[in-house]
């Protein structure tokens, strides 16, 4: 029995990630990648949720950080802040899922560079501690996003729709097989990209 191939992926130079610049428009406001996106969607949640006008200031200025930023980890960091309890992982799912197909109808090399993966394991390979809910840092993490591009490669640009429940438990299960991977030595692709 073969083990299944693993591809780490990461950086501004693999469509797969967040990273990758691709410049596309929504309503009249311009992103340079994914992650301008996704930061841009928290920072509009925790608006719409300021608890005074303070908060609202601060969250403001972010979002004119995010869109003004000249690469996606700059964006990154200005969407950093502290999050409100209501931006828990299924919040944080759901809009990562709608900027995934977002991605997938309008980056051609996403889509390209997706299905050519064909059935191997993705694994988002974090560069730092604390980014481990979205990938793997030296072998610990959740790698959501991973697990959500497979889905999404297997739903051929589109993902299932689940209710909270079953939402509740593909975190938890994902967790759970990680864990399993780490102590069972699953063994890592290592070539480069």
């Amino acid at each position: 029995d073969q083990a299944r191939e693993v591809i780490p992926f990461h950086g501004r130079n693999e469509p797969l990630s967040n990273f990758y610049p691709f410049v596309f428009q929504i309503q009249g406001t311009s992103f340079r990648s994914l992650e301008h996106f996704y930061q841009w969607k928290k920072i509009c949640f925790h608006v719409q949720r300021a608890r005074n006008a303070d908060d609202r200031r601060s969250f403001l200025s972010r979002e004119t950080e995010v869109l003004a930023a000249p690469q996606a980890g700059v964006a990154k960091n200005a969407g950093k802040f502290t999050e409100y309890q209501e931006w828990d992982d299924s919040e944080r799912v759901s809009t990562m899922k709608e900027a995934l197909e977002l991605k997938w109808r309008l980056c051609s090399d996403f889509r390209k560079r997706l299905m050519d993966t064909g059935d191997a394991h993705l694994e988002h390979d974090v560069p730092a501690r604390g980014a481990n809910f979205w990938g793997i840092f030296q072998g610990v993490g959740r790698n959501m996003f991973g697990e959500l591009l497979m889905q999404m490669r297997a739903g051929k640009g589109s993902f299932p729709k689940v209710n909270s429940s079953e939402l509740v438990w593909f975190l938890a299960d994902s967790m759970v097989r990680g864990a399993w991977e780490k102590r069972a030595g699953i063994s890592r692709f290592t070539g480069a990209f």
